[in-house]
């Protein structure tokens, strides 16, 4: 009688399915860190942006309680922040209307290159400041 055995099987995993297993966990970190590093930077982009609109606005009241205006153009850093983040104001003469029109503008360097926020306003001459 000839009895054939069956091959033994043995238990555990194959170098190509061990290298298999490998391959899709380094495929599926590298896509999580990928997103994690664009959150980074969108959030570090938020939070100039935010800044920069804080101290626009700052800038902004800070020109308008100015005693004495008069045209020409204005510009300085805020050193709270390192000198990251500069400021200019460029006021002109409106002709027909006793106004100044002012360009307010906020500066920063960030890893994409220079972002600035710009507002422009009107603010009486001073001899119509009551």
């Amino acid at each position: 009688m000839c009895v054939w055995k069956k091959p033994h099987r043995r238990n555990g995993f194959l170098l190509f399915e061990l290298m298999v297993a490998v391959l899709v966990l380094a495929v599926a970190l590298t896509v999580v860190s990928r997103s994690f590093i664009s959150s980074l930077a969108a959030l570090r982009l938020s939070a100039d942006l935010s800044r920069g609109t804080l101290l626009l606005e700052q800038k902004a009241w800070e020109f308008e309680q100015k005693e004495s205006l008069s045209p020409g153009k204005e510009e300085g850093t805020f050193e709270a922040f390192g000198g990251n983040f500069r400021w200019s104001v460029e006021t002109r003469e409106m002709e027909e209307v006793p106004l100044y029109e002012a360009d307010i503008t906020v500066r920063w360097n960030a890893a994409g290159g220079e972002r600035e926020l710009t507002v422009t306003t009107t603010l009486p001459r001073q001899d119509e400041k009551t």
